[in-house]
């Protein structure tokens, strides 16, 4: 493939993830304007704290493509993207799993378990922590490439 199709494909992506990061914040936003209840309104944005970090990620997700759209394809910058992108899917992984459970129960809510064992997020945080360590290996690669360009 072209580095002109990476490109291009990249620019669709990332136009496609401006349109989800658009309607998924709309939802989120509605969704804790709607309640009904206003003394769970502090439970309510606690609990949307996951979500946020999720929409973070997205938005991480549309920088690294609209860098790799500007012809960013093996620079220390698309390693970092990688790395933000890896750090916030961990981070509302471990949000929804481990925090929010306690969150609800400091808050006097009703919260059966001690953590949500949600194997999606688990999953998701998996990802993320893979993420971290192939923008690692990135960035080494990235480096090698600058020392045999300086050879050559």
């Amino acid at each position: 493939m072209a580095t002109t199709d990476f490109r291009a494909s990249a620019r669709r992506l990332a136009h496609w993830c401006t349109g989800l990061i658009a309607m998924l914040s709309a939802v989120l936003v509605l969704e804790i304007a709607t309640r009904t209840n206003d003394r769970r309104i502090g439970l309510d944005l606690l609990s949307a704290i996951p979500a946020a970090l999720d929409l973070a990620a997205l938005w991480s997700v549309r920088q690294t493509l609209v860098a790799v759209a500007g012809g960013a394809l093996f620079t220390p910058a698309l390693s970092r993207l990688l790395r933000q992108v890896g750090l916030l899917l961990l981070l509302a992984a471990a949000t929804t799993v481990l925090l929010a459970p306690l969150l609800h129960r400091l808050a006097a809510a009703d919260f059966p378990r001690l953590i949500e064992y949600d194997v999606a997020n688990l999953v998701l945080g998996a990802v993320g922590a893979a993420l971290m360590f192939l923008a690692r290996l990135f960035e080494h690669a990235v480096d090698l490439q600058r020392e045999l360009d300086e050879i050559f």
